[in-house]
């Protein structure tokens, strides 16, 4: 899913490490689940930036993410070749 590739686009970033110490936070709770991991952790990174409120497609045209990061070449590679 797209928001896979996103999220490996910020897992360097110092933001991630807060994310994850959310997402355990929420995981040991009783009862707690992260439904959809991947969706979740784009939304809560997205919480970050200045207008949290966006979409996906919205915060890239705004450039909440890192397109030109390596992760996204087989996408671009395979877009290209089509």
């Amino acid at each position: 899913m797209l928001e896979t590739l996103l999220n490996q686009s910020f897992a360097n970033y110092p933001v991630n490490g807060c994310i994850d110490t959310f997402f355990q936070c929420v995981e040991d709770l009783p009862g707690q689940r992260i439904q959809r991991p991947d969706k979740a952790r784009a939304h809560a990174y997205l919480a970050t930036r200045p207008e949290p409120h966006v979409s996906v497609g919205v915060a890239a045209m705004k450039g909440y993410w890192n397109l030109g990061h390596p992760v996204f070449q087989p996408l671009r590679s395979f877009l290209i070749e089509l």
